[in-house]
């Protein structure tokens, strides 16, 4: 599994969000909320908050200021800034965050169309909002964006 680095986003960092979870790491998001609610969290929860509003940077020093406007580019730049090692991509629900668990053809037979059943054998199920994800085209296309990522941050 990934280090244990676990991340909170401000509302406006919804991208890099998805990015992280991408990535493998424990990242979650509150909208809608004061500054106050974001900190307290932060702190209760032991997640780095990472935001583009100076003034939550200034009232929380802890906090990382993500200058990067495309998600994709946050991401490397928190990877970079924090020296993030990514050992386990692709390992979390992209919806709710939750580590995903292997399971058998047998549990997902009803669930997934009869030609990804007969195409591969290997399926992950999220144990929270129970999405089914295997390694299709999509899988392999987040793949080859996660080795540009480490590249940049080898290089």
């Amino acid at each position: 599994m990934t280090e244990s680095w676990r991340f909170l986003v401000d509302e406006n960092l919804l991208g890099l969000l998805r990015w992280l979870r991408i990535l493998g790491f424990d990242a979650i998001a509150f909208q809608a909320v004061p500054d106050s609610v974001l900190i307290h969290e932060a702190q209760v929860q032991g997640r780095i908050l990472l935001t583009q509003d100076r003034q939550l940077v200034a009232d929380f020093p802890q906090a990382i200021l993500v200058a990067a406007d495309e998600p994709k580019a946050q991401a490397l730049e928190v990877a970079k800034r924090l020296k993030l090692q990514i050992t386990a991509p692709l390992t979390r629900c992209l919806k709710c965050n939750a580590e995903l668990k292997e399971v058998s053809k047998a549990h997902v037979n009803v669930q997934v169309a009869p030609k990804t059943l007969e195409i591969y054998d290997q399926f992950f199920e999220c144990p929270v909002c129970r999405q089914i994800f295997w390694k299709g085209s999509h899988f392999k296309k987040l793949m080859k964006e996660v080795e540009a990522i480490n590249q940049a941050l080898s290089g």
